[in-house]
């Protein structure tokens, strides 16, 4: 049976990682047509060819050369190997009510899902004028405005409050939950 909490494909890193080897081969392809067809590179390329050609291999332009593309091919390996993190978090198991289920009943929360439920607990507090929230499975970062000078107290409380919602939820994992405030005159 599949998990409910799914990884993200990576399927945007993968394909501008393949567009951009392809339009590198299509170059390489269209100049080697080229110097077939005319007998000669393009003038840009001959220019770079005949400097690099110049340079020898111990150079530190070589060495800078090198050193970028073993960098840029670890970056793509560990994209394509290294899973992405959960987008949803999951809820606690739930038995059905009615004897129909063969067992629990999986549940999960996606994270925008989670950062609504934070917002919507911290718009009810008292001194708040604005709420924004993010979320992942293991944290809840939520920002709040108020025309309030000393938010200490306020950010507590709000604390407090989400803290609150979120164990009313059943979550199997209790993420963190940050509270930053911001004053500002509401006029």
């Amino acid at each position: 049976m599949k998990s409910l909490r799914r990884r993200p494909t990576r399927a945007t890193a993968s394909i501008i990682a393949a567009l951009v080897l392809l339009a590198i081969g299509v170059l390489l392809t269209w100049m080697g047509i080229h110097k077939l067809a005319t007998g000669q590179w393009w003038p840009q390329v001959s220019s770079a060819a005949d400097s690099a050609s110049s340079a020898a291999w111990n150079s530190p332009w070589g060495w800078a050369a090198a050193a970028v593309a073993a960098v840029l091919g670890l970056i793509l390996l560990l994209c394509a190997f290294l899973p992405g993190g959960f987008n949803a978090a999951a809820l606690g198991q739930q038995q059905e009510a009615n004897g129909h289920s063969r067992g629990p009943i999986d549940a999960v929360v996606n994270n925008r899902g989670l950062a609504t439920l934070a917002s919507a607990a911290a718009a009810q507090v008292d001194g708040v004028a604005g709420v924004k929230s993010t979320a992942t499975p293991k944290a809840v970062s939520v920002r709040i405005t108020t025309p309030l000078r000393s938010t200490e107290e306020l950010q507590n409380q709000v604390r407090a409050v989400v803290e609150e919602r979120l164990a009313s939820a059943d979550l199997d994992r209790f993420p963190k939950v940050r509270v930053s405030a911001q004053s500002k005159d509401v006029s």
